[in-house]
């Protein structure tokens, strides 16, 4: 995902590519995994081997899961949390335990919400923080209150805008 900022035009534009998942930017800068799916659903992780002199060292990478493909979106939030949509719109949650070291441990999955097979774009933001975005333009807030443990507790949703332009492979929201 390309996240650009135009200030003088208040534009934010997010890219995405609808088979891969990435790491938030507000994850702490000592330690930022990144996601990525691979044929056949196989989640791989990666993460540089020195935080403190990543230029000096290479990334470690690996699989840390497995049957991914079975979903249409998924995208990954904070506290190593993932969520993933089903085509049956099913948002089901995942925390990977593993995210600090790369190991292949789980806790989940938990279904946390129905209907988001609606939505052209979803993505997270920091403290439980989802957004949705419709194909008419509006773009939803919403904050999981379950998102510490898998359950199914929302605040929301509220909308934020109602004039994000769609583009195929991103959006420009004012």
């Amino acid at each position: 995902m390309s996240i650009s900022d135009d200030d003088r035009r208040g534009i934010v534009t997010i890219r995405e590519n609808p088979h891969a998942v990435y790491t938030p930017a507000f994850l702490p800068h000592d330690h930022n995994p990144v996601y990525r799916m691979s044929g056949g659903g196989t989640l791989n992780w990666t993460c540089t081997t020195d935080v403190t002199m990543p230029e000096r060292t290479g990334w470690a990478p690996g699989a840390v899961g497995y049957g991914w493909d079975e979903f249409t979106r998924v995208f990954p939030s904070e506290g190593g949390v993932i969520y993933a949509i089903k085509p049956d719109g099913t948002l089901s949650w995942y925390r990977h335990d593993g995210f600090a070291d790369g190991s292949a441990t789980w806790t989940g999955p938990a279904v946390v919400g129905r209907g988001w097979d609606q939505f052209t774009r979803v993505f997270a933001g920091a403290a439980g923080i989802v957004y949705a975005a419709k194909l008419d333009g509006t773009l939803l807030w919403f904050r999981h209150d379950g998102r510490r443990t898998g359950t199914f507790a929302w605040t929301g949703p509220r909308p934020v805008s109602r004039s994000w332009k769609f583009s195929i492979g991103g959006f420009e929201g004012r």
